[in-house]
């Protein structure tokens, strides 16, 4: 081989070398913009549970009394006292 050819070689393979690792710098910034989108999606869905978490716990606290089991009546299964008439305002 002679001079040219093994520079032209040399000069081709380089460029291939660049170009290779342009276009690995790009899929991997990519990739890394996904992975930050994650993390951020990730995040905000742990602040919901840490503040459901906390309705939880501060709800566990709550005593089991008489006026807690009525509360539950009436706002979670609609119940009423004896006579007593339900007016909703849907405004």
């Amino acid at each position: 081989m002679n001079k040219i050819t093994r520079s032209f070689i040399v000069r081709i393979a380089s460029l291939l070398f660049v170009a290779f690792c342009f276009l690995t710098i790009i899929r991997l910034q990519f990739e890394n913009n996904e992975v930050k989108a994650q993390i951020e999606d990730m995040s905000q869905q742990i602040a919901v549970e840490s503040d459901a978490c906390e309705e939880l716990k501060r709800l566990s606290e709550q005593p089991f009394d008489d006026d807690y089991v009525e509360q539950v009546a009436r706002e979670e299964l609609d119940y009423r006292d004896p006579g007593e008439i339900i007016f909703y305002n849907d405004n």
